[in-house]
């Protein structure tokens, strides 16, 4: 897998994300339960800082060469793999 089409997954993930979690906060806000609404929007805010970071993470060590360019690195970088 290249890097484009390893970038329109994350953005896939990140857009399935926020339609599920931004209609959900803006549903409790107006029947006035922003207190569990918030819960959706630190999910949203949480797996979006997770993909930046961790695509980051791998320009970054693309940048000083550490490896060849893999969609699949980028997908775990960005996925899966805390550190």
């Amino acid at each position: 897998m290249n890097e484009s089409k390893a970038m329109k997954c994350l953005l896939a993930v990140l857009s399935v994300v926020t339609a599920v979690c931004m209609p959900m906060l803006l549903y409790y806000a107006s029947i006035d339960l922003l207190e569990f609404g918030c819960v959706f929007a630190l999910i949203n805010i949480g797996v979006f800082w997770k993909i930046y970071l961790g695509a980051k993470r791998y320009f970054d060590q693309q940048e000083l060469g550490f490896g060849e360019s893999s969609g699949n690195r980028l997908l775990s970088y960005a996925l899966f793999e805390f550190y």
